[in-house]
């Protein structure tokens, strides 16, 4: 014991103060290095049965535990943990050792709930709204519901790494799995994924962002090189990846199938290495995307930790390498030891396996997954005001379009068995009851349709887009060949918008559409994939039981010639497979700003049942700490309650001539809910990096000099106040 045997006040004193010292050393410990570990090891557990084994001692660092575990296993031992495996009761699988009480670990995918492997049809889960709708609610809260529930329903499938988040920038809103992320902007991408991640590890599981780095795009998506500059990876793409790293401590990072700057991500050192593990510290483990895999000694001395569906960490390749002094044997113990020491830090050998059938809460998931769609749809237009629709002064209601009687979502990893599903006609129905009649048509015959939609107070009509792996989409539209699963939904909306003035059309898509009907149609509204409570939430929206408060994370163009990437092969899908990231930063809204070019529904679009008025903006800048304080007042001045996403942007001055910066950057969001007349203020606060670019000259973030403007309001297109400051260093 640390007290011992001896007597007296003196010697109790200091023995007390020593007992002190190593329970704060060991509470630091705890507080920094294993902030999932368990207190204790619990019964069923792998370190159970090996509690005699030193790195079994719950009280120790992971880090240290680590060692101690590697110091024990064969080099043939540590060569099996770098190679994955398949499983069909999951997504993958990395074999345990169990001469040495390594307990089998268990992925899947779930950036939009659990999807259980080969087995889908028999382990429904809660299928959420995709990630670009829960982009689109502006909430962290929502995030880390999301991520959460999530967490939960994979430890009540068995697993214990879930393949998530995706913080893929939106590139082109062609790019296939746009769906599967958070839409066009770093910042709001970094503050959704921290949160997603957050809420899934507090559930016990390692989250695994995703795709190490630049992948945008599906096509060619194996081969396609990504040429694309220092800053721009700085300040677009890897942002969502350093957040990940720095602020929810990500237990796990997947590698990309891309090449970027001529080397494949599975053994891009400077990438890999250099910016992910040494400049963000991340201390979790690698894994590649399936098949990314392309070679032995590159990949293991570029930071690919674990393979999964290939070989090239197979025994022989890799005793070979190490016997040759191609792969030095501290490059497969550092292999090793991120792997085990991210299971320690989350506890894995001090818990029991999680169960294969755990019992689902269905009614309390799917009021999260509901709760979740009712703040993503978003409103994008409401003429007249037709929105929100009064069920007791219609007598007959119209709903058209295939979408609307099935349930729409991405396909691959995103796509759920869901537990059951409410489609936007069974929404209506239900909502409606027996106050007005409902008639449904699917609109494959036109003239039909026109005598359908005739005579109703209102036509509802949906439609819905195709985005799936493998394939980016051909174009924007509706219609054929761009959306094959639903027919021509543009020919349809035109016919029913020329038949019935009173025409809403909800779109459930997994990105930007083209809406060449747009002068038609009173009223539009952005449904995203909703899950499978999405019906209801629809409907809760068009009735007015629910105020839209979703704001779009990806601008919406005119024509596809708006967009930042349009016409020019060589940046996409890319020549001779080199798609070069010409626009630099200058993509998503910042390229709409630059460039002058009027978007059908600006980034951060989103319109309410109500009002919003801003003012009082006022300015607080520390020189010396370099934070500055914004603060701005809110007031709803509408009839009804309603929820506001207000959004700092900060414009920035040109360094140089050689390195311009966009006219605004998103740097700020809070989303608030404010009763008929309240009005709340919103503080912000700005650290340095909100005032920072890349220079690639020093390799640093750094802040110019000049006039920064502070601008705040209800969208990047609708600036309610703002004001200026200097800064100079």
């Amino acid at each position: 014991m640390l007290l011992g045997t001896k007597k007296g006040k003196k010697s109790m004193r200091s023995r007390i103060s020593l007992l002190f010292l190593v329970v704060t050393v060991l509470l630091v410990s705890s507080l920094q290095d294993k902030p999932y570990a368990l207190a204790q090891v619990e019964p069923g557990a792998p370190c159970e049965q090996f509690s005699d084994k030193p790195w079994c001692d719950p009280t120790l660092a992971p880090n240290e535990r680590a060692g101690l575990l590697l110091q024990a296993m064969t080099n043939t031992e540590k060569f099996q943990l770098m190679q994955g495996d398949t499983d069909d009761a999951h997504t993958g699988a990395n074999s345990g050792i169990e001469r040495l009480g390594i307990p089998t670990v268990h992925f899947t995918d779930g950036p939009a709930g659990v999807r259980a492997g080969s087995v889908l049809e028999s382990k429904p889960g809660t299928a959420l709204p995709a990630p670009i709708s829960l982009a689109a609610t502006w909430n962290r809260e929502m995030a880390n519901q999301h991520g959460s529930l999530v967490g939960i329903e994979a430890k009540l499938r068995g697993n214990d790494v879930v393949f998530g988040p995706n913080v893929n920038i939106m590139r082109t809103p062609k790019g296939a799995r746009t769906y599967e992320a958070y839409g066009e902007d770093p910042f709001l991408t970094s503050n959704i994924g921290v949160a997603w991640i957050q809420g899934l590890q507090d559930k016990g599981v390692m989250g695994n962002v995703k795709h190490f780095v630049a992948n945008n795009q599906e096509t060619n998506r194996s081969t396609v090189n990504a040429v694309v500059s220092e800053r721009t990876l700085r300040e677009i793409y890897l942002p969502g990846f350093e957040s990940a790293v720095k602020d929810a401590r990500v237990g796990s990072a997947m590698l990309s199938y891309n090449r970027v700057n001529g080397q494949y991500m599975t053994e891009n050192c400077s990438l890999v290495n250099a910016t992910l593990k040494q400049g963000f510290q991340f201390d979790g483990f690698t894994v590649t995307d399936y098949g990314a895999q392309k070679s032995t000694v590159e990949a293991a001395n570029c930071g690919t930790d674990i393979e999964f569906l290939t070989d090239f960490y197979n025994p022989i390749l890799l005793s070979t390498a190490v016997a040759s002094g191609k792969i030095s044997q501290a490059t497969i113990n550092d292999h090793a030891r991120r792997y085990l020491r991210t299971l320690f830090k989350f506890g894995v050998f001090d818990r029991a396996a999680y169960p294969e059938n755990g019992t689902i809460d269905i009614e309390a998931h799917g009021k999260t997954a509901r709760n979740i769609a009712d703040q993503s749809i978003t409103l994008l237009k409401n003429k007249e005001k037709l929105l929100p629709l009064d069920v007791n002064g219609l007598s007959k209601i119209a709903v058209i379009g295939d979408a609307a009687d099935q349930y729409v979502n991405g396909k691959g990893s995103s796509n759920v068995n869901p537990n059951y599903v409410v489609t936007p006609l069974e929404g209506i129905l239900q909502r409606v009851g027996d106050n007005a009649e409902v008639v449904y048509d699917d609109g494959s015959d036109l003239e039909r349709v026109a005598e359908v939609v005739k005579n109703v107070d209102v036509a509802i009509v949906i439609a819905a887009d195709t985005f799936g792996h493998g394939a980016d989409k051909v174009c924007l539209s509706l219609s054929s060949p761009c959306t094959t699963d639903y027919g021509e939904q543009d020919s349809l909306i035109e016919q029913v918008a020329a038949t019935n003035k009173n025409t809403v059309v909800v779109l459930e898509t997994g990105g930007p559409v083209l809406m060449p009907w747009i002068n038609q149609v009173p009223a539009v509204v952005e449904a995203w994939y909703s899950g499978q409570e999405g019906g209801d939430a629809i409907a809760a929206v068009l009735f007015g039981d629910v105020n839209p408060s979703g704001k779009l994370p990806a601008t919406f163009p005119v024509s596809e010639d708006d967009l930042a990437v349009a016409g020019n092969l060589e940046q996409y899908p890319g020549v001779a497979e080199n798609a070069h990231y010409s626009e630099g930063v200058f993509m998503g809204y910042r390229h709409y700003d630059e460039n002058g070019i009027e978007p059908l529904f600006a980034f951060g679009h989103g319109l309410s049942y109500t009002n919003f008025d801003y003012s009082n903006l006022k300015i607080k800048r520390d020189p010396v700490s370099r934070h500055t304080e914004v603060t701005v007042k809110v007031k709803n001045t509408g009839a009804r309650a309603g929820a506001e996403v207000v959004q700092l942007y900060v414009g920035m001055p040109d360094p140089s001539a050689d390195v311009q910066q966009p006219p605004k950057w998103l740097k700020g969001f809070e989303k608030i809910e404010l009763e008929s007349g309240q009005t709340k203020q919103v503080t912000f606060e700005l650290g340095p990096r909100s005032f920072s670019y890349w220079n690639e000259a020093s390799q640093s973030w750094t802040i110019a000099d000049g006039i920064y403007n502070i601008m705040v309001g209800s969208s990047s297109r609708d600036i309610r106040v703002e004001e200026t400051i200097t800064i100079n260093n």
